[in-house]
């Protein structure tokens, strides 16, 4: 009837809308794909409980990046290919390949863009199948935990290991013959059919 109620006007706070985990998003190429030593990246971003999309940031978004375990194997190659890196003396980006391969976990960075966007990076080296775990509050999102492929930059001449007996010894008049592991500059071996066609010379110099 117009009159207002005992005690009015009341004074009434509300509340922003909190992100609600299952209905955020998780976005972007770094999020399924990467190169060995390029910055790769992804999206999350922030939903209330009724999908809403948020405008303001202040949530602590959690990020782990693994690599999955390979078989004894390439666990051996592994060991290899680090002893490899170091007797060549690789330094900086070009020893962190075998600093992946000792801990398998890679660090991702998180960047809080106050928008209700979450930039999330990340740089691997090691070459491989990784599982990319995301959540907020503990509670993991939608599509996690995702499978990133890790792919190996391109051919690194200095990286590249030359093997067989005619990189010891030679017969004259009889051919001699060695093999070429291409490698990238971290260490992760190239599969020759996947590569563009280059050129390769070899010189002998000797008496």
């Amino acid at each position: 009837h117009g009159e207002q109620v005992g005690g009015a006007p009341h004074r009434l706070t509300v509340l922003a809308p909190r992100a609600h985990p299952p209905c955020c998003v998780v976005d972007g190429a770094g999020a399924e794909l990467a190169s060995a030593g390029d910055r790769a990246a992804f999206c999350v971003r922030a939903h209330d409980a009724h999908g809403n999309a948020l405008t303001f940031g202040g949530d602590r978004i959690e990020v782990t990046m693994r690599r999955d375990s390979g078989t004894a194997e390439e666990a051996a190659a592994e060991a290899a290919e680090a002893a490899a890196e170091a007797a060549a003396g690789m330094q900086g980006d070009e020893r962190r390949g075998a600093r992946d391969a000792a801990r398998g976990a890679v660090p991702v960075a998180v960047k809080d863009e106050r928008d209700g966007r979450y930039t999330c990076s990340y740089t691997a080296y090691r070459a491989g199948a990784y599982t990319l775990s995301v959540a907020l509050r503990g509670e993991t999102l939608p599509g996690s935990p995702f499978r990133v492929h890790v792919a190996p930059a391109g051919v690194h001449a200095g990286a590249c290991v030359a093997t067989g007996d005619g990189m010891q010894k030679a017969t004259a008049g009889v051919p001699a013959r060695f093999a070429l592991a291409l490698r990238d500059p971290y260490g992760n071996v190239l599969d020759c059919a996947s590569q563009r066609p280059a050129s390769w010379a070899c010189a002998l110099r000797g008496p």
